[in-house]
């Protein structure tokens, strides 16, 4: 059964549209008929997101309405792990990659932000070669070099970049 586009649907469900503007955490109402409670609930957040009521028409993506036991929860969807998953995707651990060859192989070969080769010793010749091929990149990597293996970054601060001595 689809659900109703009426106005008149989300207006009697007001006072529990109320409670989830104001929420910042999951909480729950007790009913003796929580299917047709929780369907009215999902259908008056449909009806706002689809006609763009304020302040509700946000609420069918910061919430989840279940059913358990004599009650109908909400909780509040987790928005961490897609933003952990997408700095995921931005920055690469390699720690299989240890020389110059394979760094600039996975990096020409990859669009991430950020690129770790924590097992990565460069001789100071390798980390020179390594900074000339930066500099011709157009992808503007900087690289950082210390006990914890190389990084190539996009998004890190220039002043923290290692240089060679000569310049």
């Amino acid at each position: 059964m689809g659900y109703s586009k009426n106005k008149a649907a989300l207006e009697r469900m007001k006072n529990f549209l109320d409670q989830l503007a104001t929420a910042e955490t999951s909480f729950a109402w007790e009913s003796r008929n929580t299917s047709m409670l929780a369907y009215r609930i999902r259908q008056a957040l449909h009806i706002a997101e689809k006609l763009r009521v304020q302040p509700y028409n946000e609420l069918r993506s910061k919430f989840i309405i279940r059913e358990r036991g004599n009650r109908v929860i909400a909780e509040l969807r987790e928005i961490e792990p897609l933003q952990a998953l997408k700095l995921h995707m931005e920055r690469m651990i390699l720690d299989d990659v240890v020389d110059l060859l394979e760094i600039i192989g996975v990096v020409t070969s990859n669009n991430a932000e950020e690129f770790c080769f924590p097992n990565a010793e460069l001789t100071n010749s390798e980390l020179q070669s390594l900074y000339a091929w930066t500099q011709e990149n157009p992808k503007n990597f900087v690289i950082l070099a210390g006990e914890n293996g190389i990084v190539l970054s996009q998004t890190a601060p220039r002043e923290l970049a290692w240089k060679p001595k000569e310049l």
